[in-house]
């Protein structure tokens, strides 16, 4: 899957049972979880995403 311009993360999976999660693993630093309900999507956190990832490197 190409990933969007609005979204340059590139999600990885695991599997628990016969269920198959994704997740995105980005930057350095703590562990930030953030869960997201459904229908929605990890694109909701975008922006945060890439603000963690500034606000560490610095």
């Amino acid at each position: 899957m190409k990933p969007l311009y609005q979204y340059p993360f590139t999600p990885k999976h695991f599997s628990v049972g016969s269920h198959r999660l994704s997740y995105v693993d980005e930057g350095n630093g703590p562990t930030v979880v953030m869960v997201h309900g459904n229908p929605s999507w990890s694109y909701l956190y975008r922006n945060l995403i890439a603000r963690l990832q500034k606000n560490i490197a610095a």
